[in-house]
């Protein structure tokens, strides 16, 4: 029991007792940041509220911990709000004005897609701008602005005219009005701009009580593991015995996959007008299924006719791995046509037999093409019960290929990308009009808003929506299916009119999408995507673990244009992060006696070479906010692409999972291997990769300067990757990605081992002390050393090319001076390294290492063993004067592909 006058919970009062002076102030119409103007002319509407003011912590279910640290850092923080005289659904207001203060800043280029965007001033923020950070150097400092949500509305940053910054606050229903907010944004300041992000995401989980952070939530389990998606492979002609050879290939390859995510094209969807009881035939393309509507809640009939045991025994179908992409290729013929038939329409065109003609015959042969609605002609029967549909399939999947733990699904939030059809389901749905917001009129022309503003959305009432997810999801874990893909999240806005708005929709929603998930699938087994808005992340992610942090993989440029297949590739690395190319790229590293003066070290063999190798990344400036809430996806990506390594390099350290869509018999095996280990895991980085703070006011698209450098953490160093990204971005006149091809070439930067944010993992941050560190360049398989103190390292990439630094601290252990950097043949060499210890015995020095994986191990030495022991046996291994310790290591199955590694040296 509490002592007398003690509160029983002191930790509920930390908003009452301000201990530390405040960091923001508002005052003569300039918002500080201690005693720093970041805003000036703040119009005497705006009002500024410290977090201790408004806070009640007593309302929140946040952990005790969490909520002593936010007590910590509260004097970092406060609210704006502003009021207006008349009230309104829809509200815009200036919150002040800067300019000469470089920013970085997140917006909305798509109704579901943000990426970054970089300025001085508020005039260069883009419309839908979630957040944006400022850079304080006057104080050594950063702060942020996050427009959030009061009450029923959601906020975004717009750019005003002489660099005003306009906050817009909308309630998405004509009937939610209001003329007053008092916390519709967040301002915090801290030091150091990752700390920044947590701190002030922790204080939002905090005031608004309507998400938790990732560090509260359990991730999906295949977080550290390889799989298979079937999008690219199929598109909507995705059926049970093409998943069923995709899987065989990879298995037989010698990478199985742990998990599969079955997309797009499995559902029971028909368009309106057709049989209301039959599903849609021949459905290809992305955008034909746009307007199609859910007409049952299991499996199409493509599934639903898979008989048990079909796939297992020796006269199995088999599979042409053509036919994909010959139905792909007829699908994209049929659909220019269309489009040529539309063109013409719209010019005034009397004639059009002729291509009406044509359309009629691309259908016949599209139609011969297929074959018995998309199936394999051997599976023909339908029937009900254990032996048949999805249950049957997922069975036989399971027993064939053993280290298959996870089979997810596809849905979209609304069921399918058109809803539900009214009256072919139990559920109550209705076919509502679509409404975009104003500030949608500045993202890029997209086809699937097209599609769906077309069709409307068949929406089941938001009473409803507990019973819709658990209708479908509990139809789902009965046969076998353990997680799903939930998808198109960001139009619930369009159809917000008649249900109080676009925040008591999504809450209804959200809400009834965390129950099922926690009742049907261990509560994290679900991916989101098409979801990067700040609605989603502050009302719909109490459970939801694990998302989407970048744009889709484009194979090649949608809109025609031959260089996309390189420089799409750019775009998305940056929307997760990026890349472009006009030529086959090759990566160059200079001699590293012209960049370095103690070369020497490393003996007369120490030298550069080209590689050629395009490439690709991803998504780090959204992981930014989006990582404090959860685990960031980087999404899939094709072995065969043009630019497969490049996709490879940023996968190797993004710190989530790693899946691919590749066709069926079109995989790069060797790639693959770089990647992931024999049983389906992964050398996964121990935090999510972010860009180094000499990026984060850069625009490494097209600014024909800047190398994008991510950074991780190893359990036993740290990891940057460099990239040249340069040559396409945003183009804010034309609203759309464009390349540069003036920006498409060779750019230098440098890497230092304090880019490494080592203090941002608690077990990481002893090592960014070490006196020394040992350097591996994984492309130029190169090893070197270099101190805090060091000079930075130079490096020169060509369009499209990478490189990977791993640092690994130095150990003095008296005679010897030693570092373990794991398996070279890994582009994560560091994540193979699970264990390492040393002990002073009588027979000398003795290093243990535990590695997992096959291939060859690379270490630091300064001197050589005396011996070496694998797994028990005394081997032989190879040392140089350079420093380079190495040996080959086998994959052990029975120890799940350990290794244990002993040296001993001398006294």
């Amino acid at each position: 029991m509490a002592p007398p006058n003690e509160p029983v919970n002191p930790i509920f009062n930390f908003c009452k007792s301000p201990r530390v002076k405040r960091h923001v102030h508002l005052s003569r119409g300039k918002l500080s940041v201690k005693g720093v103007p970041i805003l000036s002319d703040v119009p005497s509407n705006v009002t500024f509220t410290p977090f201790s003011s408004l806070c009640e912590p007593s309302k929140s279910d946040a952990p005790p911990s969490l909520l002593q640290y936010v007590q910590s850092v509260s004097h970092r923080g406060g609210f704006l709000g502003f009021a207006k005289d008349d009230p309104s659904d829809r509200l815009m207001n200036s919150l002040g004005r800067f300019s000469g203060r470089d920013f970085l800043s997140i917006f909305r280029f798509k109704t579901w897609w943000s990426t970054m965007w970089v300025g001085s001033s508020g005039s260069d923020l883009q419309m839908e701008t979630q957040w944006v950070l400022l850079d304080v150097p006057e104080v050594d400092s950063y702060a942020v602005i996050l427009p959030i949500v009061e009450g029923s509305f959601r906020s975004a940053l717009h750019p005003g005219s002489d660099g005003h910054v306009m906050i817009c606050a909308e309630s998405g229903c004509s009937q939610v009005r209001a003329s007053s907010f008092d916390a519709i944004a967040y301002v915090h300041v801290s030091r150091n701009p990752y700390t920044l992000m947590r701190e002030a995401y922790s204080a939002l989980r905090v005031h608004l009580n309507t998400f938790r952070l990732l560090e509260e939530k359990a991730v999906p389990c295949i977080a550290d593991k390889f799989g298979w998606c079937t999008w690219d492979a199929f598109y909507l002609a995705v059926e049970s015995v093409g998943v069923w050879h995709g899987v065989k290939d990879f298995a037989e390859g010698g990478i199985s996959p742990r998990f599969l995510i079955i997309d797009d094209g499995w559902q029971s969807i028909n368009l309106d007008g057709q049989d209301p009881s039959k599903d849609a035939k021949n459905l290809i393309l992305g955008g034909t299924q746009m307007t199609a509507r859910l007409h049952r809640l299991d499996e199409g009939e493509k599934f639903r006719k898979y008989e048990g045991g079909t796939m297992l025994g020796p006269d199995a179908p088999a599979f042409d791995p053509r036919k994909p992409k010959m139905v792909i290729s007829k699908a994209i013929e049929l659909e220019r046509a269309e489009k040529d038939l539309n063109a013409a329409g719209r010019d005034g065109a009397t004639d059009l037999s002729e291509l009406e003609s044509r359309i009629e015959k691309l259908r016949r042969e599209l139609d011969e093409i297929v074959g018995d609605e998309g199936q394999n002609e051997v599976i023909k029967g339908e029937g009900k019960g254990e032996s048949f549909g999805m249950r049957a399939f997922t069975r036989d999947l399971r027993q064939k290929f053993k280290g298959l733990d996870d089979i997810y699904v596809w849905h979209a939030l609304c069921g399918a990308w058109g809803g539900v059809r009214p009256g072919s389901t139990h559920l109550n749905s209705k076919v509502t009009p679509c409404k975009l917001s104003p500030g949608l009129s500045g993202t890029m022309d997209d086809l699937a808003v097209d599609k769906i503003v077309e069709g409307g959305i068949g929406l089941v009432h938001p009473s409803q929506a507990n019973y819709f997810y658990d209708s479908m999801h509990s139809y789902l874990a009965s046969v076998g299916i353990t997680g799903v893909k939930v998808d198109v999240i960001h139009t619930l806005e369009y159809v917000s009119e008649d249900y109080g708005g676009r925040v008591e929709l999504a809450k209804a929603y959200y809400k009834g999408l965390s129950n099922s998930v926690t009742k049907n699938f261990k509560g994290s087994g679900v991916i989101s995507s098409m979801q990067q808005c700040n609605d989603f992340f502050l009302l719909g992610t109490r459970q939801i673990s694990m998302g989407r942090v970048g744009d889709d993989f484009w194979f090649q440029d949608p809109n025609g244009d031959p260089m996309g297949v390189y420089w799409l590739q750019g775009v998305h690395m940056i929307h997760w992060c990026s890349s472009l190319s006009l030529s086959p790229p090759f990566y160059t590293f200079p001699h590293p006696r012209a960049l370095f003066p103690w070369a020497g070290l490393f003996g007369p063999n120490f030298g550069g070479r080209a590689n050629s190798g395009p490439s690709h990344k991803s998504i780090t400036y959204n992981s930014l906010w989006m990582g404090q809430i959860m685990q960031p996806d980087w999404d899939m990506f094709q072995t065969d692409h043009l630019c497969a390594e490049f996709h490879a390099g940023s996968r190797a350290i993004c710190g989530g999972p790693i899946y691919v869509s590749d066709s069926v018999g079109h995989h790069n095996f060797g790639l693959l291997r770089k990647l992931v280990f024999p049983d389906g895991t992964i050398p996964k980085c121990q935090h999510f990769a972010l860009p180094t703070r000499d990026c984060l006011f850069k625009n490494p698209l097209f600014d024909n300067k800047t190398v994008l450098k991510l950074w991780n953490v190893n359990k036993y160093g740290g990891v940057i990757g460099a990239f040249n990204c340069q040559g396409a971005g945003w183009d804010p006149k034309e609203r759309r990605i464009k390349g540069h091809p003036e920006c498409y070439k060779a750019v230098s930067g440098s890497v230092h081992v304090t880019e490494v944010e080592w203090d941002q993992n608690d077990e990481a941050a002893r090592m960014g002390g070490a006196e020394e560190y040992a350097v591996y360049m994984s492309r130029a398989e190169r090893l070197l050393l270099t101190t805090r103190e060091s000079d930075p390292i130079p490096v020169t990439l060509d369009p499209s090319s990478f490189e990977i630094f791993s640092f690994v601290p130095v150990v003095n252990l008296g005679p010897v001076k030693f570092a373990p950097i794991g398996l070279a043949d890994m582009l994560n060499s560091g994540g193979t390294v699970q264990e390492v210890g040393w002990e002073d015995c009588t027979s000398g020095i003795r290093v243990s290492v535990r590695i997992k994986g096959r291939g060859r191990f690379l270490a630091y030495s300064s001197g050589s063993p005396r011996s070496c022991r694998l797994n028990g046996e005394e081997v032989g291994f190879e040392w140089s004067v350079d420093g380079t310790l190495a040996l080959s290591v086998p994959w052990v199955e029975a120890a799940g592909g350990i290794s244990d590694v002993v040296f001993l040296f001398s006294h």
